[in-house]
């Protein structure tokens, strides 16, 4: 805990404020990142009554962060494609990064929207200072700015449900659940299992048309969905629209 108060106050002499987090990453004071100063008197007192043995330190203002979680094969993917420009990079506890970019406003806090295993931090977010657990610093560059595929990325809408009019459920409730769950599992298919999930949603909404659950149109409209979803996961069009195809004929 010492260590971890000696390093904070290191980082504040900087300029760059901080808090105690416990050993599981979960602030250790009772506001968390907003109970963050630089001020060494605050931070004795802060570490006195909340003892933490992590350092963390808000995002947003000073810098953002991209987390690569690269214990998920998704991530380590995305990283080896994404050509990301020389800038500060830090080793993370469980062997993933931290990649550190300019203040930018688009850039908040996410899970998973880019790829599976990569997140961002920004404002209203935190992340653990590793350095301050003899963690390498990969790569002490000046910060570059945050890269414009990264900002389209997060633009993206997320698909939720079908877009198509809410209206056209409202004498079928059971029908709308079902189509949005199953396009739901289809979104969330990872590598590897891409083709077959798309295959299997494509098959129930099959069959709900084969059974007269769906209408011609509706089914239409599913299906136009789940191509979306399915480029969306990586999956060529033709090959998400050959799946289809080869569902339909099963039915």
């Amino acid at each position: 805990m010492r260590a971890a108060l000696e390093y904070a106050l290191g980082l504040a002499a900087q300029g760059v404020p901080a808090f105690p987090c416990r050993d599981d990453k979960r602030p250790a004071c009772l506001h968390g990142f907003k109970d963050a100063t630089a001020d060494a008197t605050e931070l004795r007192r802060l570490w006195q009554q909340f003892p933490g043995t992590l350092v963390g330190v808000p995002t947003g203002a000073r810098f953002v962060v991209l987390d690569l979680d690269l214990q998920h094969q998704e991530a380590r993917v995305w990283h080896a494609r994404a050509n990301l420009p020389k800038t500060r990079i830090h080793h993370t506890r469980s062997g993933g990064r931290h990649v550190f970019f300019k203040p930018h406003a688009e850039i908040t806090c996410s899970a998973g929207k880019i790829s599976k295993g990569v997140d961002t931090r920004g404002a209203g977010g935190y992340v653990i200072w590793w350095r301050a657990l003899g963690l390498e610093v990969i790569d002490a560059s000046e910060l570059a700015d945050v890269p414009e595929f990264i900002l389209r990325a997060l633009r993206r809408p997320v698909i939720t449900a079908l877009p198509i009019e809410r209206s056209i459920f409202k004498s079928n409730r059971s029908t709308e659940e079902r189509l949005t769950s199953v396009l739901a599992i289809a979104a969330g298919a990872t590598e590897g299992e891409r083709n077959a999930k798309t295959f299997w949603a494509a098959c129930r909404f099959s069959e709900m048309l084969r059974d007269g659950d769906l209408s011609l149109s509706l089914a239409r409209d599913a299906f136009a969905a789940l191509t979306i979803i399915g480029t969306r996961i990586g999956l060529p069009q033709r090959e998400v629209e050959q799946t289809i195809a080869s569902a339909r004929r099963q039915a």
